[in-house]
């Protein structure tokens, strides 16, 4: 379990509105307890997420 940028199969990077409501229901829908919009990038950011859902940067 980490926290990380999420991992999806569509990008290598979630991305989501600044209010960040979407960011937090995939997070917790891929096993995060949490998630929000980070204002740089507009990418999503989760808390306790799985490893194998977290981005690496040997991921693509």
């Amino acid at each position: 379990v980490r926290d990380g940028y999420i991992r999806r199969k569509d990008e290598f990077k979630f991305k989501c509105y600044v209010d960040g409501k979407d960011c937090d229901d995939v997070c917790k829908s891929e096993g995060g307890s949490a998630g929000y919009c980070t204002a740089l990038g507009f990418l999503c950011y989760c808390a306790g997420l799985p490893d194998d859902k977290a981005w690496k940067p040997t991921s693509s």
